[in-house]
Protein backbone atom coordinates (compact mmCIF):
# COMPACT_ATOMS: atom_id res chain seq x y z
CA UNK A 1 0.00 0.00 0.00
CA UNK A 2 1.63 3.48 -0.93
CA UNK A 3 1.07 6.47 1.62
CA UNK A 4 1.96 9.90 0.25
CA UNK A 5 1.90 12.84 2.42
CA UNK A 6 0.25 16.31 1.17
CA UNK A 7 1.44 17.35 -2.49
CA UNK A 8 5.10 17.43 -2.32
CA UNK A 9 7.28 20.80 -2.60
CA UNK A 10 9.81 20.62 -5.22
CA UNK A 11 13.26 20.29 -3.38
CA UNK A 12 15.75 23.19 -4.62
CA UNK A 13 19.88 22.20 -5.31
CA UNK A 14 21.86 24.33 -3.10
CA UNK A 15 23.94 26.58 -4.95
CA UNK A 16 27.01 24.96 -4.14
CA UNK A 17 27.09 21.75 -5.60
CA UNK A 18 25.53 20.04 -8.44
CA UNK A 19 22.22 17.46 -8.06
CA UNK A 20 22.95 14.05 -8.74
CA UNK A 21 20.94 11.25 -9.60
CA UNK A 22 20.54 8.23 -8.39
CA UNK A 23 18.85 5.22 -9.49
CA UNK A 24 16.79 3.19 -6.65
CA UNK A 25 16.79 -0.71 -6.40
CA UNK A 26 13.48 -2.30 -6.67
CA UNK A 27 11.00 -2.94 -4.06
CA UNK A 28 12.06 -6.76 -2.93
CA UNK A 29 15.23 -6.63 -4.17
CA UNK A 30 18.24 -7.40 -1.72
CA UNK A 31 20.25 -4.70 -0.29
CA UNK A 32 23.74 -4.51 1.38
CA UNK A 33 23.71 -2.71 4.29
CA UNK A 34 26.11 -1.51 6.72
CA UNK A 35 25.13 -0.39 10.51
CA UNK A 36 26.27 3.04 11.36
CA UNK A 37 23.64 3.45 14.26
CA UNK A 38 22.55 -0.14 16.45
CA UNK A 39 19.38 -0.09 17.64
CA UNK A 40 19.48 1.94 20.48
CA UNK A 41 22.04 4.41 19.50
CA UNK A 42 22.52 7.85 19.84
CA UNK A 43 25.33 8.60 17.67
CA UNK A 44 25.47 8.39 13.71
CA UNK A 45 29.67 8.48 12.78
CA UNK A 46 30.77 8.79 9.38
CA UNK A 47 32.92 6.29 7.61
CA UNK A 48 36.06 7.93 9.71
CA UNK A 49 34.27 7.35 13.12
CA UNK A 50 33.81 11.09 14.08
CA UNK A 51 30.30 12.17 15.16
CA UNK A 52 28.04 13.69 12.33
CA UNK A 53 24.07 13.50 14.49
CA UNK A 54 23.57 12.83 17.74
CA UNK A 55 19.98 12.76 18.97
CA UNK A 56 18.67 13.55 22.29
CA UNK A 57 16.49 10.06 21.89
CA UNK A 58 17.80 6.74 20.71
CA UNK A 59 17.34 5.29 17.27
CA UNK A 60 14.42 2.58 17.39
CA UNK A 61 15.71 1.17 14.29
CA UNK A 62 19.57 0.04 13.15
CA UNK A 63 20.49 2.90 10.68
CA UNK A 64 23.21 2.53 8.40
CA UNK A 65 23.93 2.79 4.87
CA UNK A 66 24.58 1.01 1.05
CA UNK A 67 28.33 0.73 0.57
CA UNK A 68 29.60 2.16 -2.34
CA UNK A 69 26.31 4.02 -3.30
CA UNK A 70 26.21 7.62 -3.65
CA UNK A 71 22.59 9.74 -3.00
CA UNK A 72 22.06 12.94 -4.44
CA UNK A 73 23.11 14.42 -1.26
CA UNK A 74 26.74 12.93 -1.85
CA UNK A 75 26.76 10.40 1.36
CA UNK A 76 25.89 7.17 0.73
CA UNK A 77 22.40 5.80 0.36
CA UNK A 78 21.00 5.34 4.05
CA UNK A 79 18.78 2.15 5.18
CA UNK A 80 16.88 2.14 7.83
CA UNK A 81 17.38 -2.10 9.28
CA UNK A 82 14.20 -3.87 11.08
CA UNK A 83 14.66 -6.41 12.80
CA UNK A 84 17.02 -7.23 16.57
CA UNK A 85 20.13 -4.64 17.16
CA UNK A 86 22.97 -5.34 15.49
CA UNK A 87 26.66 -3.98 16.24
CA UNK A 88 28.02 -0.63 14.91
CA UNK A 89 29.85 -2.13 11.30
CA UNK A 90 27.95 -5.11 10.52
CA UNK A 91 27.08 -6.38 7.04
CA UNK A 92 23.43 -7.84 6.14
CA UNK A 93 21.95 -8.73 3.72
CA UNK A 94 18.38 -7.60 3.13
CA UNK A 95 15.38 -7.10 1.71
CA UNK A 96 14.18 -3.61 0.45
CA UNK A 97 10.92 -3.08 1.50
CA UNK A 98 10.23 0.76 1.44
CA UNK A 99 11.41 3.73 0.82
CA UNK A 100 10.95 6.54 2.50
CA UNK A 101 11.20 9.89 0.44
CA UNK A 102 13.17 12.45 2.70
CA UNK A 103 14.61 15.76 1.46
CA UNK A 104 17.63 17.25 3.40
CA UNK A 105 18.85 20.54 2.89
CA UNK A 106 16.87 20.90 -0.44
CA UNK A 107 18.43 17.52 -2.02
CA UNK A 108 16.62 14.44 -2.24
CA UNK A 109 17.45 12.25 0.62
CA UNK A 110 15.83 8.30 -0.21
CA UNK A 111 15.92 6.07 3.14
CA UNK A 112 15.58 2.46 2.17
CA UNK A 113 13.57 0.67 4.55
CA UNK A 114 14.83 -3.33 4.41
CA UNK A 115 15.13 -5.89 6.31
CA UNK A 116 16.95 -9.34 6.53
CA UNK A 117 15.86 -12.23 4.77
CA UNK A 118 15.80 -14.60 7.68
CA UNK A 119 13.92 -11.83 9.88
CA UNK A 120 10.30 -12.14 10.88
CA UNK A 121 9.49 -8.36 11.32
CA UNK A 122 6.97 -6.41 10.21
CA UNK A 123 7.60 -3.08 9.81
CA UNK A 124 4.94 -0.40 11.54
CA UNK A 125 4.66 1.98 9.04
CA UNK A 126 3.08 4.26 11.15
CA UNK A 127 5.78 3.99 13.60
CA UNK A 128 8.32 4.80 10.62
CA UNK A 129 6.24 7.71 9.32
CA UNK A 130 6.43 9.19 13.49
CA UNK A 131 10.30 8.97 13.44
CA UNK A 132 11.30 10.30 10.02
CA UNK A 133 9.03 13.31 11.09
CA UNK A 134 11.05 14.00 14.25
CA UNK A 135 14.04 13.08 12.79
CA UNK A 136 13.18 15.79 10.12
CA UNK A 137 12.25 18.59 12.60
CA UNK A 138 16.09 17.45 14.53
CA UNK A 139 17.59 18.04 11.25
CA UNK A 140 16.29 21.43 10.49
CA UNK A 141 17.77 22.07 13.88
CA UNK A 142 21.02 20.84 13.12
CA UNK A 143 21.06 23.16 9.50
CA UNK A 144 19.85 26.43 11.43
CA UNK A 145 22.98 26.13 14.41
CA UNK A 146 25.30 24.92 11.49
CA UNK A 147 24.29 27.77 9.00
CA UNK A 148 22.80 25.48 6.30
CA UNK A 149 19.73 26.41 4.10
CA UNK A 150 17.62 23.91 2.12
CA UNK A 151 14.24 22.64 2.94
CA UNK A 152 14.40 19.67 5.22
CA UNK A 153 11.36 17.53 5.02
CA UNK A 154 10.04 13.76 5.13
CA UNK A 155 7.49 13.63 2.28
CA UNK A 156 5.85 10.05 2.62
CA UNK A 157 6.84 6.61 1.48
CA UNK A 158 6.44 3.60 -0.50
CA UNK A 159 6.40 0.50 0.99
CA UNK A 160 6.45 -3.07 -0.66
CA UNK A 161 3.09 -5.38 -1.47
CA UNK A 162 2.56 -8.34 1.02
CA UNK A 163 5.81 -9.07 1.39
CA UNK A 164 7.19 -12.14 3.11
CA UNK A 165 3.25 -11.93 4.59
CA UNK A 166 3.33 -8.32 6.34
CA UNK A 167 0.30 -5.99 6.58
CA UNK A 168 -2.18 -8.70 5.16
CA UNK A 169 -3.12 -6.42 2.35
CA UNK A 170 -2.67 -6.33 -1.42
CA UNK A 171 -1.26 -2.62 -2.54
CA UNK A 172 -0.21 -0.89 -6.08
CA UNK A 173 2.84 0.91 -5.11
CA UNK A 174 4.46 1.11 -8.74
CA UNK A 175 3.39 4.01 -9.69
CA UNK A 176 4.56 5.53 -6.54
CA UNK A 177 8.04 4.07 -6.29
CA UNK A 178 8.15 5.14 -10.62
CA UNK A 179 7.45 8.52 -9.22
CA UNK A 180 10.03 8.25 -6.77
CA UNK A 181 12.33 7.03 -8.72
CA UNK A 182 12.08 9.37 -11.38
CA UNK A 183 12.40 12.65 -9.55
CA UNK A 184 15.57 10.86 -8.70
CA UNK A 185 17.00 9.83 -12.21
CA UNK A 186 15.85 13.21 -13.70
CA UNK A 187 16.74 15.84 -11.27
CA UNK A 188 18.83 14.09 -8.55
CA UNK A 189 17.00 16.59 -5.93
Amino acid sequence: MTRNSPAPAPASSPADGPARALELPALGAAVEVVVEVPRGGFAKRDERGRVDFWSPLPCPYNYGRVPGSVAPDGAPLDVVLLGPRRPRGARVTAELLGIIDFVDGGLLDPKLVAAPADARVAPAWSGLDRFFRVYAALKRCLAAARGRRGETMFRGWTRHPVSRGREGRAATVNSRHDEVSSRYDEDGR
